[in-house]
């Protein structure tokens, strides 16, 4: 009886400090809430530290972007919360951000390289032989250096050759009809 007595005696003192001493049944013991709430704490600390490594990585990453005016890792992160959207946007949209810029190559393309005729190639050939020839101990250049140049002298003869024969050609049949 004296034993029913204490623990009642306990339990309502454990009530009216709001502190169990005696553990009911199922309820994990003070070491065990302890342990729990160590380990939560861990936890979180473990990641706010994976997340400082992740944001170290993005601000290497913006910092080799090199920007004149430079923005923090945490801004870049932050910044599709500040970003308020109230539409949708179109596909075209989507793919205008996504694709390349196609009028940097249009621009490029739209400068075409000058047409050189076979008559200034081989008389520019003729040059460069030349040149070699007056420069051969300054360059060092051989015979067979001046060998190539000169056929591909011969090839742009041929070449000149075959299009006057082309054009005669042409000309030919123009007449005809």
């Amino acid at each position: 009886m004296a034993l029913n007595l204490m623990k009642l005696t306990l339990k309502n003192v454990s009530n009216i400090l709001h502190v169990r001493i005696v553990p009911e049944y199922g309820e994990p013991n003070d070491d065990e809430s302890v342990n729990r709430e160590a380990y939560e704490n861990n936890a979180n600390i473990q990641l706010e530290l994976e997340c400082l490594r992740e944001l170290e990585e993005v601000q290497v990453l913006i910092n080799k972007l090199g920007f004149e005016d430079s923005f923090t890792a945490e801004e870049f992160v932050l910044y599709d919360d500040s970003e308020v959207t109230t539409e949708m946007i179109s596909d075209y949209e989507i793919l205008k951000a996504v694709q390349p810029n196609n009028q940097e190559k249009e621009e490029i393309e739209e400068k075409p390289l000058p047409i050189i005729t076979h008559n200034k190639v081989i008389e520019y050939y003729d040059k460069v032989i030349l040149y070699l020839q007056r420069q051969e101990k300054n360059y060092g250049s051989n015979d067979e250096d001046i060998k190539f140049i000169k056929k591909l002298k011969k090839e742009a003869l041929r070449e000149r050759f075959y299009s006057t024969k082309q054009i005669n050609l042409d000309n030919f049949v123009n007449v005809i009809e």
